[in-house]
């Protein structure tokens, strides 16, 4: 049986907080899709364990969502980015048998690539990093595109850690503040200004506000997504996955029922914040700020429709 559709109130699986963010879709969906799975083939990102569950992932669809109004150069690059980093992620980070020591070194060569701007030729990965770093810099203000670069040495520290959970309990606390790198939420926000078409100045990316609002989008992306993975996390691993339901029925001796139900309290009251800054921040007299909490809230809206779109999530 498959994965409920997302958003259905009866689906356990599912916060409900979709009616405080529309939806919408960028008609560049389907190009997007066809150009990114060309570029993982042309990559050869797509081979070798969790071949079909990275091509199931529908990269460009879902950044659709997240990202509607990018015109298309833009949404393919941020297709691509997503498709590089889950890729990597799914077989280098998350696999049996990973260790930090296996994967430090990559990274480290990732860091030399961002710098440099060049790829040893043997590391596909490698070589992929340099065409998205290049296309960035190609495509967005400096500062916007400092800002994606620095996202992603963050992500890659993300990745660093996540390899020591393996074996380990993970603290509520702990868990918090890492979940929302781990699945690149943090990252997905330093796309909404660029894709949303805007160049911010620095006091607006210093004004708390905003960046309570970012922070609620990218916890929301990793809280959702520990929802949507739970039962597919479960059955691949056999045992309690170290998501959020796992963690708060572990740290507070909840019934998986109970966990799911907290689990979603918690989303629908982080989205209820959101929606408060979204709604105070789009009166703002700040050129650009009011289109700005906008393009959050599309993200929001795109959020909510990951499961939907995408196959990755799918279980027997």
């Amino acid at each position: 049986m498959s994965t409920p559709v997302a958003g259905d109130r009866s689906d356990r699986c599912a916060p409900t907080y979709p009616h405080l963010f529309t939806g919408r879709c960028s008609p560049h969906a389907a190009a997007t899709e066809e150009h990114t799975r060309g570029w993982l083939d042309a990559f050869a990102l797509t081979g070798g364990d969790g071949a079909e569950r990275l091509k199931a992932s529908r990269f460009g669809r879902v950044i659709a969502h997240v990202y509607p109004a990018a015109p298309q150069v833009l949404l393919e690059l941020a297709a691509d980015l997503f498709a590089w980093l889950v890729a990597f992620d799914d077989v280098h980070v998350e696999a049996t048998g990973v260790s930090s020591a296996g994967v430090a070194p990559r990274i480290a060569a990732f860091v030399r690539v961002l710098a440099t701007g060049t790829a040893p030729a043997e590391d596909p990965f490698a070589r992929a990093l340099a065409d998205l770093a290049g296309r960035t810099r190609e495509l967005m203000a400096p500062a916007q595109a400092e800002r994606v670069h620095a996202g992603l040495h963050e992500a890659f520290l993300a990745m660093l850690w996540d390899t020591t959970t393996h074996r380990r309990a993970v603290g509520l606390a702990e868990y918090r503040a890492m979940r929302p790198h781990t699945f690149f939420g943090q990252f997905a926000t330093t796309l909404v200004e660029p894709c949303a078409g805007l160049d911010l100045p620095a006091a607006v990316h210093a004004d708390p506000r905003v960046r309570r609002l970012l922070r609620g989008l990218a916890t929301l992306w990793a809280w959702t997504n520990d929802l949507d993975s739970y039962r597919y996390e479960q059955q691949a691993l056999g045992t309690e996955p170290q998501t959020l339901p796992g963690i708060l029925a572990r740290e507070n001796g909840l019934t998986e029922q109970e966990a799911f139900a907290l689990a979603r309290r918690m989303c629908d009251e982080e989205a209820a914040e959101v929606h408060r800054l979204i709604t105070e921040l789009s009166d703002s007299p700040t050129p650009g700020l009011p289109d700005f909490a906008r393009a959050v809230g599309d993200a929001v809206g795109g959020t909510q429709d990951l499961r939907r779109i995408s196959d990755r999530w799918r279980t027997a």
